[in-house]
């Protein structure tokens, strides 16, 4: 099975979140737009699911739904961040900072199998996590677990860039490009 997971290491003062989202951005318009579904792309929307890095197991996998059992009596699970992840992408900041069994237990063995298991007190229910996963995270805060690492199918490492007259050229060249993105080719930029 195809890896489905893409690492993004950045340095500190990069804003992770902003690049790691304009790479999700343009990943989702490339299966969604016109030319995307002629060769097979996603013909609907695609959720993304930002994972906080102090999620618990329960938010993460789904739990007992506490409300429904208190009022209504009857046992009853609520969804958890993998199942809205489903068919499309879980997006986490700071993936290498991730307590261990989250991070590599849950995450990894769900994108590998496409499947979430949840057993909680007598229920036990089994439902699609087919996702994306697309982390970042910096490597000055803590190393990036080998066992995700291995699993990336995609890893990019992204600088910061000090020099202040080349950070406004940059902008510069980015609003040009976003106001008619059809006439500016990347390979302008290369």
């Amino acid at each position: 099975m195809a890896s489905r997971l893409v690492g993004i290491t950045m340095a500190a003062g990069s804003m992770s979140e902003v690049i790691a989202l304009e790479v999700v951005a343009d990943a989702v318009e490339m299966v969604t737009n016109k030319e995307g579904r002629e060769k097979g792309g996603y013909h609907g929307t695609i959720n993304m699911v930002d994972l906080p890095l102090g999620a618990t197991e329960d938010r993460v996998c789904g739990t007992i739904d506490i409300e429904k059992a208190l009022t209504e009596g009857v046992k009853a699970f609520e969804l958890g961040l993998l199942a809205k992840a489903n068919r499309g992408i879980l997006y986490v900041d700071e993936v290498n900072l991730l307590d261990d069994h989250l991070g590599v237990d849950v995450l990894l063995d769900s994108a590998t199998s496409g499947w979430n298991t949840i057993e909680r007190e007598g229920i036990s229910i089994l439902h699609p996590a087919r996702f994306i996963l697309i982390g970042s995270g910096n490597p000055e805060e803590g190393e990036l677990r080998p066992q995700l690492l291995d699993r990336f199918g995609m890893h990019a490492q992204v600088g910061t860039v000090r020099d202040v007259e080349l950070r406004v050229k940059i902008v510069e060249e980015r609003a040009r490009f976003d106001k008619n993105p059809k006439e500016n080719s990347i390979l302008d930029y290369m």
